[in-house]
């Protein structure tokens, strides 16, 4: 628990794991619903 550099670049790591899943899940759900707008059509 004493003060290092470490939670700087852990946060740092989290939030780019974070960002590339959020962009994951926006290009699943934009395939998806571009899917299912073609299929419906």
């Amino acid at each position: 628990m004493s003060p290092t550099p470490g939670p700087r670049s852990t946060w740092s790591k989290l939030g780019w794991f974070v960002l590339l899943w959020a962009g994951g899940v926006a290009v699943i759900t934009v395939v998806g619903f571009a899917i299912k707008l073609s299929l419906g059509v």
